[in-house]
């Protein structure tokens, strides 16, 4: 099976074969046709594949994958979205409008926990996803990420610059780098653990899982526990196409 989180930073893609597991990424933003079947043929190589499933959260570039993956491999792909038969129920409002990758996190997360479990990934936004022990997902939050926070603060203000992130010597920032890199990763930890303590108010206890390109940042200063899961979503779709084909 080929399996491929589609995001806004980078394509993330996951090969289970007969030559075991392949993983590989490439930046989003190099994705045209050329760069993109390089990249595939180097990670299918011979491999005889059945099934082709993409979360994407970019659909301007669908088009282009599906006709680079039937090229490659001669198979339609299938794109997760909310009518997909995953195990667990959508129970939000417009679920038309419910990203892929939420989807996917929340299956593999409550997969994991067997109970409530809320979903706190950290990519170009930050998102938490709330999904109940008897497999309900029924929303969650959405903010903006860190390094959009960054690229806001430069280009709103006159003076503060671009910074790079990374995580911060402590709150109290010396200076205007560290407090702007202060202010963003606390400030994103206090808001993710805020919102998940007012969640569990409403749900229950809950076990908190932690993904997205800007995990890194955010560990070491959560002061709740959590489980720290790299591929979440490649996890989520590799269980999906297992319970719709049996593989």
């Amino acid at each position: 099976m080929l399996l491929i989180d589609l995001g806004n930073t980078r394509m993330k893609v996951l090969l289970i074969g007969k030559g075991g597991r392949k993983r590989g990424d490439i930046l989003t933003s190099k994705l045209i046709k050329g760069s993109l079947e390089e990249f595939m043929d180097r990670l299918i190589d011979e491999e005889d594949l059945d099934t082709v499933m993409v979360s994407s959260v970019v659909p301007g570039l669908n088009v282009l994958l599906k006709e680079v993956i039937r090229e490659r491999t001669g198979l339609e792909t299938r794109f997760l979205d909310a009518s997909t038969e995953t195990g667990i129920t959508i129970k939000v409002r417009n679920p038309e409008e419910l990203g892929s990758d939420r989807i996917a996190g929340a299956v593999a997360a409550w997969t994991e926990a067997g109970d409530n479990a809320i979903v706190i990934d950290s990519g170009s936004a930050t998102t938490l996803t709330v999904v109940t022990g008897r497999g309900e997902l029924l929303g969650g939050a959405i903010l903006p990420g860190p390094v959009m926070m960054a690229k806001a603060l430069n280009i709103e203000t006159g003076k503060l610059p671009l910074v790079e992130l990374r995580r911060p010597e402590g709150a109290l920032g010396r200076d205007t780098e560290n407090s702007i890199i202060s202010g963003i990763i606390h400030g994103t930890a206090g808001a993710v653990e805020r919102l998940a303590g007012l969640i569990q108010k409403d749900i229950g206890k809950a076990e908190l899982f932690l993904t997205g390109g800007n995990a890194s940042l955010l560990m070491g200063v959560f002061s709740s526990s959590f489980r720290y899961r790299e591929d979440l979503v490649l996890r989520g779709l590799e269980i999906i196409v297992r319970r719709l084909y049996g593989e």
